[in-house]
């Protein structure tokens, strides 16, 4: 994964927590992407441009355990006793 979007992610996360609280949902961004794709949004992109993109966002996705949403403060406990969250977060970047 590029450093540039697990960064943006990282920062669009923490900026929903800033405004508005740990109470908040993200939205798992294989649904934006998704979205975007039906828009014709990566129509000039190249196969392999759109495959790399995609590959991306399925790690972000894999945080979101199957769910099109999660709380902002969800996993916090689980992130500091290293669980499953904390886990597939390494993993992811």
């Amino acid at each position: 994964m590029r450093n540039k979007m697990a960064r943006d992610f990282c920062v669009e996360c923490i900026n929903q927590v800033l405004s508005d609280g740990t109470n908040s949902y993200i939205e798992n961004p294989a649904i934006k992407f998704t979205e975007m794709a039906k828009n014709g949004d990566f129509d000039p992109l190249s196969e392999e441009e759109y495959t790399a993109l995609l590959s991306e966002v399925k790690i972000l996705a894999k945080l979101f355990n199957n769910r099109p949403r999660r709380a902002a403060g969800a996993g916090k406990e689980s992130l500091k006793r290293g669980g499953r969250v904390g886990q597939r977060a390494n993993e992811a970047l």
